[in-house]
């Protein structure tokens, strides 16, 4: 019995090992963090107190450092990369290409000198939601790569914002606030994008 309950802790032991030894900390400099990764896990993309990053971990010593604004999503591939891209005192949903560097995807309007905020990508990177302006009331933006930047419709009393994008760019969610009871609503759009 005793020999039993032996090489059985000396299997587990053995299994655990070999599970937690796939894994790997990598840590990254202070003032750093990650927004999103690919779905194979090899391109992290994030932010830093100066700009964003995007790093090919497993083949880059480090990453790439992007000035201008912080990246949070990235492609399925890792080739498009969105965020928010400050010029001067404005700032600007962008895509970030390692090739061509930031493309401002637009505003809807302008509240003092802010003009849209990137969230979220979809898979293949040719969709990205947003927050816009309407007047200073926020107001959720889908972007496609054929159509630009368009307005959803407002919900709630306003200040809309669209923080989630599906993987194939047809569902989007976020959220609505209700200034009474100073809470945000979670709100789904999907399909033709005005539910």
């Amino acid at each position: 019995m005793f020999l039993q309950k032996a090489l059985f802790s000396l299997v587990a032991a053995t299994l655990l090992a070999a599970t937690t030894s796939a894994q790997q900390l990598v840590n990254l400099p202070s003032g750093t963090w990650v927004n999103d990764v690919t779905p194979d896990g090899e391109v992290v993309v994030g932010s830093t107190m100066s700009g964003g990053f995007l790093w090919r971990w497993r083949v880059d010593p480090e990453p790439t450092y992007v000035p201008g604004g912080g990246l949070v999503a990235v492609s399925d591939d890792g080739s498009v990369a969105l965020g928010t891209l400050y010029v001067g005192d404005s700032n600007y949903a962008a895509l970030w290409k390692e090739a061509s560097g930031w493309q401002p995807l637009g505003g809807l309007e302008i509240c003092g000198t802010s003009v849209s905020y990137g969230y979220s990508l979809s898979g293949d990177g040719k969709s990205a939601a947003g927050l816009g302006w309407q007047g200073c009331s926020g107001q959720g933006f889908l972007w496609t790569e054929g159509g630009g930047m368009q307005p959803l419709e407002m919900l709630g009393n306003g200040n809309n914002r669209a923080s989630v994008l599906s993987h194939d760019g047809n569902g989007i969610g976020g959220c609505a606030e209700i200034w009474a009871l100073g809470l945000r609503n979670l709100l789904c759009l999907t399909g033709d994008h005005q539910s």
